[in-house]
């Protein structure tokens, strides 16, 4: 499966979960695909991010459930189409920028 279908999969994914549309060309949502894209890279190097300074999924998990519960899935899908388990530190990283969008969104919708 090529990058691009995997993001788009991603944020059908997360309108799904949080029943809203995402504006794909909002200032988070570019950050997340930013990311995404440099997970793609880091991944096909074989070099996922490893240090961790903060649990940021562990932080965020009740006041963000539904974005962090969001960044886990994303998590899962990512670790598949890529062919590993993605490291701590990714799913952090993750988890800090559906955490961003998720309240971009929600700010929006609501």
């Amino acid at each position: 499966m090529s990058m691009t279908q995997t993001i788009c999969d991603v944020f059908t994914e997360l309108e799904d979960l949080w029943h809203v549309e995402i504006d794909r060309s909002s200032m988070s949502a570019s950050r997340f695909v930013t990311h995404l894209r440099y997970l793609f890279a880091r991944a096909s190097d074989n070099k996922q991010l490893s240090h961790v300074d903060l649990d940021i999924v562990g932080l965020m998990s009740d006041r963000y459930a539904e974005a962090t519960l969001a960044a886990s899935q994303v998590a899962e899908h990512m670790s598949k189409v890529i062919g590993n388990d993605l490291t701590k530190a990714e799913i952090n990283y993750i988890a800090l920028h559906t955490t961003r969008l998720y309240n971009e969104v929600m700010r929006m919708d609501g």
